[in-house]
């Protein structure tokens, strides 16, 4: 990962190999106003079939939670509620073996 990859004053001019994913950090400032957006993308402008797998769990996961805000939602059980759609996306998909209960109970992606 690079965050906050280069500037005006020391771009970053490292190469960047086809097959592997960039994740850049970009953020900006105006009048003492900062704000800044992460995106993850290949470098071939094509995910390999296990780099899709990983960005559709992120995805599915980032969508239960929005779809479970509510007002008075705990952080913590989105936080969990993501944990537990990737862990059972990536069983589901043989990256992990076992129960997703178990997984969860001892903290695996915490």
């Amino acid at each position: 990962a690079i965050l906050h990859y280069g500037h005006a004053g020391e771009p970053n001019s490292e190469l960047v190999d086809q097959g592997v994913l960039r994740l850049h950090d970009m953020g900006a400032e105006y009048h003492c106003y900062s704000a800044d957006v992460t995106c993850t993308f290949p470098v071939s402008g094509r995910f390999t079939d296990l780099q899709r797998l990983v960005y559709e769990a992120v995805l599915e996961a980032t969508l239960a939670v929005e779809q479970s805000l509510r007002p008075g939602v705990v952080y913590k059980d989105m936080h969990r509620l993501a944990q537990r759609v990737l862990l059972l996306r990536m069983s589901a998909a043989g990256l992990f073996e076992g129960s997703v209960d178990d997984m969860m109970s001892v903290g695996l992606m915490f």
